[in-house]
């Protein structure tokens, strides 16, 4: 991957292909977001190694979305699959939060990237 520019404080979650197998794995990613996202000013949601994208991914990014009381801009989501991107258009939740074709682009142009968290489900 092309090092890309962050700000400062930007933390990138990099998703598993199946992130919320179960009712535990998807209450383990929640926390990892709000906990990502209450120490970084804005956090990239990657979404690459989705494979799965269903009800219970939505409700953990709109509960840890809430739980953060983010700003629009905070959070932002890449890397959506076409299937993926269009469940967001449908239930308008892309225009909750951003939504870009890549990393680099979701983090603002040239420069250096901080390394993702891969968030690999512990269950």
């Amino acid at each position: 991957m092309n090092p890309v520019s962050a700000p400062p404080d930007a933390a990138v979650i990099e998703l598993d292909a199946t992130p919320c197998r179960s009712a535990e794995a998807a209450e383990w990613l929640g926390r990892r977001l709000v906990e990502a996202g209450r120490r970084h000013t804005r956090l990239v949601i990657d979404f690459s190694r989705v494979s799965f994208f269903g009800a219970s991914l939505l409700g953990v990014l709109l509960s840890a979305g809430k739980r953060l009381s983010a700003r629009p801009g905070d959070v932002a989501l890449c890397c959506l699959s076409p299937q993926a991107l269009e469940i967001m258009r449908v239930t308008r939740l892309d225009t909750v939060w951003p939504i870009f074709a890549t990393r680099a682009e979701a983090l603002g142009g040239g420069g250096t990237a901080p390394e993702p968290l891969v968030v690999e489900s512990a269950v």
